[in-house]
């Protein structure tokens, strides 16, 4: 009786005998390799046993290609001659060799994905994970405010708002002291607006020049300008009185200007189109000495209220008829050297006009343009007399 196991199963039956007989082929040699061979199951590269991440996806799609040959040659098997052996002659049972050398090459695990298992530690060394160490910013906050990192946010808070004040005073402090290993001066600042261009003021340190351009080829242009003016004077306290100049441009012929005072034509200048001019007092000692000089020297003709934040304007002429008690005030009195800025500008800057006033009043003459010298409020009635 034939052995239950060579039977065919009933799908089979159907086939011819040549397809029947590779069938027979195909198991004799299973069975036969199965039976002498038994080789080690390779490591698991999957699964729960798998050490190392998974093989990348190009390995895996080698092997459904080695899948898919190796069936494709498995159909190719029953093509085979009638003439071709049994699978249980000795031709049909494999050798040993081939058998290991057919499972090395096919079925053994890839020599990459061997190598990338065996790296394994060194895949979890590069890859780890670093733990950075984080500052202790409190502690740190807490440690340069000089305070207990137990205490609440508010109070960490508190603490910084106050070490900011004394930080800012300590700062405004250096800078007084800076300012006091430098001689006291003024500062002279210059803005100009160009009527032609609408270009806003600006302040600058330099004086402006002439160039010849614009409607009347009297175009103002300078430089250095002052762009943070706050920052300029936190920097510069040595400064006690600062001089604004106000200049415009191109809005007027300055030629005929100059002509129609003078009676001829001269060379244009900045000061020709000079609009303004002022004088501020910064320093607090200066303010005082001039209130002083104004009690000794100016009573009983209109001058500014030195203690007033209000500026003083151009062309002085309170000082121009006080000259002679302002000097005799200030050489018999203590005041300070700032004094001396003040009285040295004033004067070199009102020279030469109150020398050409000077001329003019001796001659018992005056001009249109130094009309105003006449008129000073409580003096103008006497001082009119006496040119009579």
């Amino acid at each position: 009786m034939d052995d239950i196991r060579d039977v065919p199963p009933y799908w089979e039956r159907s086939k011819t005998p040549k397809q029947q007989r590779s069938y027979q082929r195909k198991k004799e040699s299973t069975r036969t390799s199965s039976q002498s061979y038994r080789p080690q199951s390779p490591p698991p590269t999957q699964g729960r046993g798998r050490r190392g991440p998974p093989p990348p996806p190009t390995q895996r799609k080698e092997r459904r290609v080695d899948y898919d040959r190796g069936r494709n040659d498995n159909e190719n098997d029953t093509d085979h001659d009638d003439n071709e052996p049994f699978a249980g002659s000795p031709s049909s049972v494999p050798d040993q060799s081939d058998l290991a050398s057919q499972y090395s090459d096919e079925d053994s695990p890839h020599p990459e994905e061997k190598g990338y298992v065996e790296s394994d530690r060194d895949y979890e060394a590069v890859y780890r994970p670093i733990m950075k160490m984080q500052p202790d910013w409190r502690g740190e906050i807490c440690g340069m405010l000089d305070i207990s990192p137990g205490l609440s946010d508010a109070e960490i808070v508190a603490a910084s708002r106050r070490a900011a004040k004394v930080l800012k005073q300590a700062e405004h402090w250096r800078s007084e002291a800076k300012a006091l290993q430098k001689p006291p001066r003024y500062q002279i600042i210059h803005s100009v607006s160009c009527h032609r261009s609408g270009r806003r003021e600006r302040l600058f340190r330099n004086p402006p020049q002439v160039v010849n351009y614009g409607p009347y080829s009297a175009h103002l242009r300078t430089d250095e300008p002052i762009e943070d003016f706050p920052v300029f004077m936190a920097e510069n306290k040595e400064i006690v009185f600062l001089v604004y100049k106000d200049y415009r441009c191109c809005d007027r012929n300055p030629t005929q200007q100059l002509k129609g005072k003078s009676g001829e034509t001269t060379e244009v200048d900045a000061s020709s189109l000079l609009i303004r001019e002022e004088i501020s007092i910064i320093a607090p000692g200066l303010k005082s000495a001039m209130d002083r000089l104004g009690r000794a020297a100016l009573s009983g003709i209109s001058h500014p209220d030195f203690l007033a934040d209000k500026p003083i304007s151009y062309p002085y002429i309170w000082w121009f008829h006080r000259r002679n008690e302002i000097d005799m005030a200030m050489s018999d009195l203590s005041f300070p050297p700032i004094m001396n800025l003040m009285r040295d500008y004033v004067c070199e800057r009102m020279d030469k006009e109150w020398t050409s006033v000077d001329q003019l009043l001796d001659n018992n003459k005056i001009t249109a343009q130094y009309m105003d010298y006449l008129f000073v409020s409580h003096t103008s009635r006497s001082f009119l007399d006496s040119l009579i």
